[in-house]
């Protein structure tokens, strides 16, 4: 599957007064063409337009031109509109946190200047009280030359804005895929979900189902969210019913419609270890057939949702009456980074503590807030430091540190980690290759990892794991603006 960086970010309209929509898709760069974008917003275009919106469709702008057509779009906007929608296709990146939208013809020397932030666009719209939703679809692959301005992998994941919902098309930091067909995995899933159903949860929901199925699991969409209204894509639903709330129990049961801080409100303290464990287990008990799925041999619904659902709570439960160890640590700390967690294997009608069945999951929206406070935990007490060391190498909810990262990775050394090496490794690697770098990202610092690294650095040696100096200087370096 071609991994290329594709940006797609999207702020859907949903109103029944007016359904108003700006799609532009970027594909015809100089430097790293992309196949799909210009495809991408032409079907959800069309999709909107079946669904009744006004679309404004603009591709292949300039940075001046991307710039009036969102100042232009903005001002055209009435301030009584339930809900709106900006749609871009094309180059993406992270910068220090950031995230930027790239319009053709940039030069690398103002890569910055010149393109869009995520920032910016939420700004342009920020005298609208209707309810915002941004779709951010991004792979890692560079567009710029390795001896130009390195750029980061993946993007970095952008708290909420009130009223508003921000979804990605992956984890930040993590790999989304043009696609070898004519759109992209979450475009087409997306595009389908469009079809299949109206209610904002439900299109998401499939949207990540089916996204997860065309890239065998790689490509894990998930949201942040502060909306606080339930919300359809169709505007003839909400105008053929009386009262589009009385289908829904106005107690927010669906926990996919529930904002990040929403959630947090139904505990007193999600620091702590036993609340966050009851916080998993009320998603699990509140959540929709469809977050149960079978990855063995299809990504599919589970038939057996309720004994499913009893696996996972019942797996979280365990880790209410054991011993907080360095695994435990990881588990939860992963789930809630990652929106996924997988149950506990079950032989002769009991669940194992000791097994985890791979062949299932229950999917749901990440915490990444939740997940750094029990990550600082983990590594006050000297337990497990790499999954704080993942928040600063990733981004999630911290400004990205590769030095910070290697620091807790290499205290991780002193914890009784067998993996140590292997997670410095492989976080130097997943730069290089974002730099262009053509090496396997596998652990394993040979030949061509050695030479990409002294490249960067300028070193005459190559040591492994990296010495804190050479790691330093590459962060320095990767993150550096001609």
């Amino acid at each position: 599957m071609k991994k290329s960086l594709i940006f797609s970010l999207l702020m859907i309209s949903l109103s029944g007064i007016a359904s108003d929509a700006l799609i532009i898709g970027v594909s015809d760069y100089k430097t790293s063409p992309l196949k799909n974008p210009i495809n991408d917003a032409k079907l959800i275009s069309n999709k909107l337009k079946s669904l009744g919106w006004k679309v404004t469709l603009v591709t292949n702008p300039n940075a001046k031109e991307l710039e009036s057509k969102l100042n232009r779009f903005s001002r055209s906007l009435d301030k009584e509109t339930d809900v709106t929608l900006v749609y871009f296709s094309g180059h993406g990146f992270q910068y220090f946190g950031e995230n930027f939208l790239v319009p053709l013809n940039v030069k690398d020397s103002k890569i910055i200047e010149d393109s869009l932030s995520l920032s910016e666009i939420i700004s342009s719209l920020k005298n609208l009280s209707n309810p915002k939703i941004f779709i951010v679809d991004a792979c890692r692959t560079s567009i710029l030359d390795p001896d130009t301005i390195p750029i980061s992998v993946g993007l970095n994941s952008q708290p909420a804005p009130p009223n508003t919902l921000i979804s990605y098309a992956t984890a930040p930091g993590k790999v989304a895929y043009d696609g070898e067909g004519r759109y992209s995995p979450f475009a087409y899933s997306f595009g389908n979900a469009l079809e299949d159903s109206s209610d904002l949860s439900e299109v998401f929901l499939k949207t990540r189902i089916n996204t997860m199925k065309l890239t065998d699991g790689e490509q894990v969409p998930w949201e942040t969210s502060s909306l606080s209204e339930i919300i359809f894509f169709e505007s003839s639903l909400n105008e053929s019913q009386n009262d589009p709330l009385d289908e829904y129990n106005t107690s927010f049961d669906d926990v996919s419609l529930l904002s990040q801080s929403g959630k947090e409100d139904q505990f007193e303290d999600l620091n702590n270890w036993e609340n966050v464990i009851d916080y998993l287990i009320d998603i699990a008990r509140k959540a929709e057939q469809e977050s149960f799925l079978n990855l063995y041999p299809n990504y599919e619904i589970s038939p057996n949702t309720e004994k499913d659902r009893n696996d996972v709570i019942e797996t979280f439960k365990k880790y209410k009456n054991q011993q907080i160890d360095r695994y435990a640590y990881y588990s939860i700390i992963s789930s809630l980074q990652e929106g996924l967690t997988n149950p506990d294997c079950r032989e002769n009608g009991k669940l194992d503590p000791n097994c985890t069945n791979f062949d299932k999951a229950f999917i749901f929206e990440p915490n990444l807030e939740s997940a750094l406070n029990i990550a600082k935990l983990a590594d006050e007490e000297n337990i497990n430091s790499s999954v704080l060391a993942r928040h600063y190498r990733y981004g999630w909810a911290v400004n990205r540190d590769l030095t910070k990262a290697y620091d807790l990775y290499m205290k991780d050394k002193n914890q009784d980690s067998y993996y140590f090496l292997r997670d410095i490794t492989e976080m130097v690697q997943e730069e290089l290759v974002n730099l262009g770098y053509d090496l396997k990202i596998d652990g394993d610092f040979g030949p061509n990892s050695c030479s990409a690294f002294k490249s960067v650095t300028g070193s005459s040696t190559c040591n492994n794991p990296p010495r804190r100096d050479e790691i330093e200087l590459f962060f320095e370096k990767v993150y550096k603006v001609n």
